[in-house]
């Protein structure tokens, strides 16, 4: 029998690394936080994945996010939005949708070796937002997106 460990976005048992983690804090033009106001409700996010060109729900409930995020809180007390981006070699392509009629694009471009899959850039909307080396986060793929 043979057993496959997964990780999203930490160092696995076996030493290989993936990790496709997207943090977005969520404003809006007076810098509140959309998520901690409940403008933006978690429960109502989706995510789908751009997979061979089709749109695919993304959903697994033997994970602790089973629909590819979480909400989580930093040390200034601010909510979070993490997502698990799609890391398919052709289309790294995850679309959020915060509602029917507001939909955003993620792209990823990713460090890939025989054991590891890191992102290196993200953009959002196709505007580049993050780059490995080129913010105040290091190792972090963190940025603010005002809604």
């Amino acid at each position: 029998m043979s057993v496959l460990f997964v990780s999203q976005g930490c160092d696995n048992t076996s030493g290989d690394v993936i990790d496709r983690v997207v943090d977005i804090l969520l404003v809006d033009k007076e810098n509140n936080n959309l998520l901690k106001n409940g403008v933006i409700n978690p429960d109502d996010l989706n995510l789908y994945y751009l997979i061979n060109g089709e749109k695919k729900l993304y959903y697994n409930g033997n994970y602790d996010a089973p629909k590819g995020y979480l909400i989580w809180e930093d040390q200034d007390n601010r909510s979070i939005l993490r997502i698990f981006a799609n890391d398919d070699i052709y289309t790294p392509v995850t679309l959020v949708e915060y509602t029917k009629n507001d939909v955003d694009t993620i792209k990823c471009e990713f460090h890939r070796d025989d054991s590891n899959i890191i992102v290196q850039k993200v953009w959002y909307n196709s505007e580049l937002k993050w780059e490995v080396g080129n913010n105040n986060f290091p190792g972090r793929a963190i940025f603010t997106v005002t809604k």
